[in-house]
């Protein structure tokens, strides 16, 4: 598949909105925690008290844009995620096979989230172009390269981190292995000026703030409100909590909403927190696990991401980013010739349910209120359920017919990249 005029539309509508976010960015909360953490790692500061949340090798990566001043920084940090855009959108086609303008339509699915990002100067976007890398190289039979993809993305954020489970199941073991490595100095990186122990105290401090949640479900996760027991982000847990305890459900307004069904306690509501994710958990095990041919991989993959989103403790809205390829996946299923009517039916509807209950949690939608309401029923996290639901479906279809018909879900067998 060549490179189609249509995926350069991100760079477009990169472009012709800078003159608009860039200023915007270079104020951004996230933008400048980056910056500082940057800067106080290279001066020896404390790079946990600045609202910066991640492992100290980002703050380490991100150096060159802290020593330029907050102009050029923003300038140049808005044009790479441009680019890591436009990359994903090209990455994520490919992948499901998808060509000409229909490349595009995924990428509709996530602008909300990719406009979100590419105005707060979020990391999200690098995520996503790093796991579309990941499943690209190992479409390509490329596994070290792809480890040390998904090593890149664990050491910015956590979350991915997760797809080294889905790996392991597939039984990749020549990725896994090399990805555990990959992370190991990566994580090690920053001592290279900041010294072995200053590196391996800051990772002490990132685990008991940012990581804790990974580690137990009674770890509070960063930007807690204690005294109104908001919760934030779109995860299963915060959700459990607004629904079972008589905690504010909305965060940013003077109001405390409620919208618990009972009032149960915090210990009760993690229990039903961890039994849940147990047995999603289980799910997940029991879909994924063992060898997959290649020609499967695209609708796995997608399957995987889906459940680290529903899964992770620290899902918000804007990691709705890395919905592309779900998205570009289910597109590729839908517009399937040799798929039956029905299939491609519900396929339409999985895809429209899923991308309206996330878009009605913006606020451009139905305004601040009522985007409160709705993400405190997390929609978002819903919309990626229905998405989810639809994919296990097209597996256990695809399984079944796999032999009787080709399924554009995938790319051939011997396809190879141009």
């Amino acid at each position: 598949m060549k490179l189609h005029p249509w995926i350069t539309v991100p760079i477009l509508i990169g472009v012709a909105a800078a003159a608009v976010y860039v200023p915007e960015m270079e104020e951004a909360k996230d933008f400048v925690a980056y910056r500082e953490a940057a800067s106080l790692l290279r001066g020896n500061g404390e790079i946990y008290q600045t609202g910066y949340i991640y492992p100290p090798t980002f703050a380490y990566l991100f150096g060159p844009f802290a020593v330029l001043s907050p102009r050029v920084s923003a300038v140049a940090w808005y044009g790479l995620n441009v680019a890591l855009l436009t990359a994903s959108v090209w990455m994520a086609a490919r992948l499901a096979g998808l060509s000409g303008p229909w490349s595009l339509l995924p990428f509709v699915f996530i602008f909300r989230f990719a406009n979100n990002t590419l105005r707060s100067g979020q990391a999200n976007i690098l995520i996503l172009f790093l796991i579309c890398l990941t499943g690209h190289l190992v479409h390509r039979r490329r596994e070290v390269g792809a480890a040390l993809s998904l090593a890149l993305a664990t050491v910015t954020k956590v979350t991915p981190g997760l797809l080294f489970l889905f790996f392991a199941l597939q039984q990749r073991w020549r990725l896994t292995i090399s990805g555990g490595l990959g992370l190991a100095l990566l994580l090690a990186l920053p001592a290279v000026t900041a010294g072995p122990k200053r590196v391996g105290d800051l990772l002490h401090q990132w685990q008991g703030y940012a990581a804790a949640p990974y580690l137990s479900l009674e770890a509070p996760t960063p930007f807690e409100e204690p005294d109104t027991g908001y919760i934030p982000g779109q995860s299963i847990r915060a959700t459990v909590h607004r629904l079972l305890r008589p905690i504010d459900a909305t965060p940013h307004d003077d109001a405390e909403i409620h919208i618990n069904l009972v009032s149960l306690s915090r210990g009760t509501a993690e229990i039903v927190t961890l039994l849940i994710t147990l047995a999603l958990i289980g799910i997940f095990v029991w879909r994924l696990s063992g060898t997959r041919g290649r020609e499967r991989f695209p609708l796995d993959y997608a399957i995987a991401i889906l459940f680290i989103l529903v899964i992770s403790p620290y899902v918000r809205k804007g990691h709705g980013v890395i919905l592309l390829i779900p998205y570009a996946v289910a597109v590729a299923a839908w517009k399937d010739p040799a798929r039956s009517r029905r299939f491609r039916t519900g396929t339409g509807v999985g895809i429209l349910v899923s991308f309206v209950l996330a878009s009605l949690t913006g606020r451009f939608l139905l305004g601040v209120r009522a985007a409160g309401i709705t993400s405190a029923y997390s929609l978002f996290l819903w919309g990626v359920v229905a998405l989810l639901i639809w994919a296990m479906i097209a597996a256990r279809q695809g399984g079944e017919g796999e032999e009787q018909a080709g399924s554009r879900l995938t790319l051939p067998a011997d396809s190879r990249a141009p």
